[in-house]
């Protein structure tokens, strides 16, 4: 996770982070990800790009995520956004 700020107090957070090339969420289809619920992708920053995502739109490495979240799922979602365990 890059940065995060607080919405309406401390029960939701917008989210910026960055798709790293050894995670889960990249090459598939963003509806096969398994985003926790009270997790929603709002936008895919690629270079110059924004994305507004959609089921079929496919997270590459080096992309940056807008996710707008529940602050009771961020720990579900740190840790979707990390390394693989087969990486190692």
């Amino acid at each position: 996770i890059i940065s995060a700020v607080p919405l309406k107090g401390e029960h939701a957070e917008a989210i910026e982070a960055e798709a790293l090339e050894t995670s889960d969420i990249v090459n598939v289809p963003l509806s096969q990800v398994k985003f926790p619920k009270g997790a929603l992708v709002g936008a895919i920053v690629r270079g110059e790009e924004i994305i507004i995502p959609r089921g079929d739109s496919i997270i590459r490495p080096k992309d940056r995520l807008i996710i707008l979240a529940l602050q009771k799922v961020v720990p579900k979602l740190e840790k979707l956004l990390t390394v693989k365990l087969d990486f190692f």
